[in-house]
């Protein structure tokens, strides 16, 4: 199947900005609210939609040392599954610029399963710069 949700490739991660920074996070949201609409039986759509967000994560963990701060400012999206996503990417190249935004969406309600890649991706951002070994 082409890809239908749009690809970044890990390979233009030296070439993204912050304007790519935005979209991917922009992309995230959109396969977010198209996920809800998915009907439970269509797998298949739902498989296409976690492949592309997966990818755009790894993209996003590509792209994080440089990025950062526009990064976590896709922990304000209303999405779950893109602030997933994100803290996904942090856990995967932590960051200490991630740390206060982390702690602050830590405050958060959220279900457990969200709650522990939130702590991973706090966790691995607190051992980058040194406050837990």
């Amino acid at each position: 199947m082409e890809k239908a949700y749009g690809d970044f490739p890990v390979e233009i991660a030296s070439e993204c900005g912050k304007s790519e920074v935005k979209e991917i996070i922009e992309r995230l949201d959109a396969l977010s609210s198209e996920k809800t609409e998915v009907e439970e039986w269509d797998g298949d759509t739902q498989d296409d939609i976690w492949r592309a967000q997966s990818g755009f994560s790894e993209l996003l963990e590509n792209i994080l040392p440089n990025y950062a701060s526009d990064i976590c400012k896709g922990l304000e999206s209303k999405y779950t599954d893109t602030r997933f996503y994100i803290c996904y990417a942090l856990s995967n190249s932590p960051s200490a610029e991630a740390v206060d935004p982390l702690s602050e969406y830590m405050k958060s309600e959220m279900s457990e399963e969200h709650r522990d890649i939130v702590l991973s991706a706090l966790k691995a951002c607190k051992k980058k710069i040194g406050i837990l070994k």
